[in-house]
């Protein structure tokens, strides 16, 4: 039964690599490659931002100043996170030109 089992599931992944659909078995996976690495770049340039805002807020109501603690983090936080997409991008970039 495990020979009858074993040709089918090669004759199935024969016939998924033969109408070009995506997944592991068809070396097919630079769609996914760029669909997690978009979510991971969206996710970090907007998480630091949000963490300063909130930090800013926090800063801004406990210890008054003549500039707005929360639009600084704000911004300081986005810098941070374009940085540090622009820094996973390159390493995305290198990894697969390496291949």
């Amino acid at each position: 039964m495990k020979d009858t089992k074993r040709g089918y599931q090669a004759r199935f992944l024969k016939r998924i690599d033969a109408a070009g659909g995506g997944g592991t078995h068809s070396g097919n996976t630079d769609n996914l490659l760029w669909l997690r690495t978009a979510g991971l770049i969206g996710w970090s340039v907007i998480v630091p931002p949000l963490l300063g805002i909130a930090l800013g807020s926090w800063l801004d109501a406990s210890f008054p100043a003549k500039f707005p603690f929360a639009l600084t983090l704000m911004l300081t936080g986005f810098a941070l996170g374009c940085c540090n997409a622009w820094r996973h991008m390159k390493r995305v970039v290198e990894k697969k030109d390496g291949k």
